[in-house]
């Protein structure tokens, strides 16, 4: 069951996704709106919460300070290897 789970979960995907990006990509865009539309105010509600919580002034976008400060945590994930970043050349 182990080596099922991990082909089915982990290296099909993974491989597919490599083999047809575009394909999947536009397969997944459907979805991927729809669940967004659904949950879309779930993130505004847990920032309210976390604002709630913590001591002080809360933001009210979230943590970030910006779309740049939040590409340069993207940047140090990727170069410590905790993301992995496809090339745009495909």
């Amino acid at each position: 069951m182990t080596v099922v789970s991990f082909v089915l979960v982990g290296v099909a995907p993974r491989t597919l996704g490599r083999q047809h990006d575009a394909t999947v990509a536009l397969a997944a865009a459907g979805p991927v709106v729809a669940v967004t539309r659904v949950l879309g105010p779930l993130p505004q509600f847990l920032i309210l919460l976390g604002n709630a919580i913590t001591p002080g002034r809360g933001f009210r976008r979230g943590p970030f300070a910006s779309e740049t400060e939040l590409r340069e945590l993207v940047d140090l994930a990727e170069a410590s290897h905790v993301i992995e970043r496809r090339g745009s050349g495909g």
